[in-house]
């Protein structure tokens, strides 16, 4: 087969496995018209096979991600941890690899900096629940400058999460 032909095949079959929507099936169909005007089949330009990968992992919530980017790349359920290592394993070609590779860095990156964020609304929203601060004066609401875009946004957070709170309350043991 022509490597210009296969190129074109295997970029169609990729696209075909993992493009969205319209994308997908027209994908698809081009590649089907295209193997049946050459007489090929999938296999013909399926042919890296998959190999055994390691994915280190730190802890019990990145193991847990990465599985699930490994997952959704792969769509493989044979997926183990060598605890004592600390790895995933799982096999896949090098398209998924570097596929799962770009995701890991990407979803923990971006899990941490969400993680960090939720935090500190989920102390706010701790501390509006249960009424955690001194008592507005007539003259903090004098000096209170309007909110900005920000600190909204953080307060809608921050609401949200305090309604998700139980309503137990502190009872004074002295008196």
């Amino acid at each position: 087969m022509e490597l210009k032909l296969k190129e074109k095949l295997s970029k169609l079959y990729e696209l075909a496995k993992r493009g969205v929507d319209g994308e997908k099936i027209n994908a698809e169909l081009m590649l089907n018209k295209m193997l049946e005007k050459h007489g090929l089949t999938i296999s013909d330009i399926d042919t890296e096979t998959p190999k055994e990968r390691y994915y280190p992992y730190t802890t019990t919530m990145s193991n847990t991600l990465i599985r699930q980017i490994i997952y959704r790349v792969t769509e493989r359920t044979d997926i183990y941890s060598i605890r004592s290592y600390k790895e995933i394993v799982v096999k896949a070609t090098d398209y998924e690899h570097i596929q799962i590779l770009e995701q890991i860095d990407f979803h923990l990156e971006n899990f941490n900096k969400e993680r960090k964020q939720f935090l500190k609304d989920f102390t706010d929203a701790y501390v509006q629940k249960h009424r955690l601060f001194k008592e507005t004066t007539e003259e903090d609401l004098k000096n209170r400058k309007p909110l900005t875009t920000e600190e909204k946004q953080a307060i809608w957070r921050m609401s949200a999460i305090k309604e998700t709170l139980s309503n137990k309350t502190y009872t004074k043991k002295l008196n």
